[in-house]
C-alpha cells in the first residue's frame, strides 16, 4: 500500500487528487488501452513505494517525457497530463490519433511519491565512518540533479525549502528519474511545478526555437495570449539540466500556475487551465514527432522490449 506523509502544502488539501488515487487512474486508463499504453515501476522512493512511469503512443516516435510532483504538493502538471492523456487514448481526435501515431509520452505523474510536501522522506545520512546527518526537512528533488550539481539550493540540511541533498543523485527518487531518462532517451523532458506561470529552457538550440515557434502557433489557432512565456534558464542541480547535461535533451521547467490561481475545485481549475496548457503540450509533441512504421499490425505491445 502506499504510504504517504500527510505534512503542510500549498493549500489546505494539499492535492486535488490522492497520490494513491492518482497512480490508479493512470493505471485504469493505460489498462483499458493496452495497444498504446503500458506502464512500469522504475524505481523506489525513501519509504520504498514504487515511482510509476506510464508510456503512452508508439515506442518509435518523437519521445516527450514529464514529471509531476517532484515537489509533493505541486500537482498542477500531474493533473493537466492527466486529462491530456485521457484525450490522448478515449477522444478519437485525429490529432490525437496523429500524436499516439508519431510520439511516444513517457511521464512519471507522481516523482515524490511518499510526501505532499515539497520534499522528500529523507531524514538523515549515515556517512560510512558512523556519522550521522540528521536531515529533519527532506530534500528538494529538484535541487538534487547529478548534472553540476551544486549550482543551486542550500548546502544546510536544515534547510526546509531547497537542501540539495549530500551530493548529486544522492535520493532514489531522483536516480530512478536519471535512469529512466538514460533508459528512453527522450527527445524532451519537462519538469512540472506549480507556483509561477512561466517556462524555462536549460539550453538554447534550434529545438528549442521550434517549441517556442510551434507554441505560438497553437496558441494562436486556439485563440490562447501567450499564458507561459518561454526563455533560456535553469542552473545546475535542476532536473532539466540533469536531462540535456546527463542525456542530451530538450530540458524544460514548466511552472503551471500559480498557488493564488487555485481554485476550491479541480473541475473549476482545469477548464481555466488546461486550455492554457494544451498548445504547450501539442508544440511539445510536434516538435519531435517522426513518422511510425509503414502498417504496424500492432502500435504498442507492453510486452516486447521499447528500446
Amino acid at each position: 500500500m502506499l504510504e504517504v506523509a500527510l505534512v503542510s502544502a500549498g493549500r489546505a488539501s494539499a492535492l486535488y487528487t490522492p497520490k494513491n488515487q492518482m497512480i490508479a487512474q493512470w493505471m485504469a486508463l493505460c489498462d483499458a488501452h493496452p495497444e498504446w499504453a503500458s506502464y512500469e515501476s522504475i524505481g523506489k522512493s525513501m519509504r520504498g513505494n514504487d515511482i510509476w512511469l506510464f508510456k503512452i503512443g508508439t515506442p518509435t516516435g518523437g519521445r516527450v517525457m514529464y514529471d509531476g510532483q517532484c515537489h509533493g504538493s505541486e500537482d498542477g502538471g500531474t493533473e493537466i497530463l492527466y486529462k491530456f492523456c485521457k484525450w490522448l487514448l478515449e477522444s478519437n481526435d485525429p490529432l490525437a490519433n496523429h500524436i499516439l501515431r508519431y510520439n511516444y509520452h513517457l511521464i512519471v505523474p507522481v516523482l515524490n511519491v511518499d510526501s505532499t510536501a515539497r520534499q522528500n522522506m529523507r531524514r538523515e545520512y549515515v556517512l560510512e565512518n558512523g556519522t550521522i546527518i540528521k536531515v529533519p526537512y527532506g530534500v528538494d528533488l529538484n535541487r538534487n540533479g547529478i548534472y553540476r550539481w551544486g549550482e543551486t539550493g542550500s548546502a544546510d540540511p536544515n534547510n526546509d525549502y531547497e537542501y540539495r541533498g549530500l551530493y548529486g543523485g544522492s535520493e532514489p527518487e531522483t536516480m530512478a528519474l536519471h535512469n529512466a531518462m538514460g533508459k528512453y532517451r527522450p527527445d524532451i523532458y519537462v519538469n512540472t511545478h506549480n507556483g509561477g506561470e512561466y517556462m524555462l529552457h536549460y539550453a538554447n538550440t534550434p529545438l528549442e526555437e521550434k517549441i517556442k515557434t510551434l507554441k505560438a502557433r497553437y496558441e494562436q489557432q486556439y485563440n490562447i495570449t501567450n499564458p507561459y512565456p518561454a526563455n533560456r534558464g535553469g542552473r545546475g542541480g535542476f532536473l532539466s539540466a540533469d536531462a540535456t547535461g546527463s542525456w542530451n535533451a530538450s530540458g524544460w521547467l514548466w511552472e503551471i500556475t500559480t498557488w493564488e490561481n487555485l481554485t476550491p475545485t479541480l473541475d473549476e481549475w482545469l477548464s481555466k487551465y488546461y486550455p492554457r496548457a494544451f498548445p504547450v503540450l501539442l508544440a511539445f509533441a510536434e516538435a519531435v514527432e517522426k513518422e511510425p512504421p509503414p502498417n504496424p499490425t500492432q502500435p504498442h505491445n507492453p510486452l516486447s522490449p521499447d528500446v
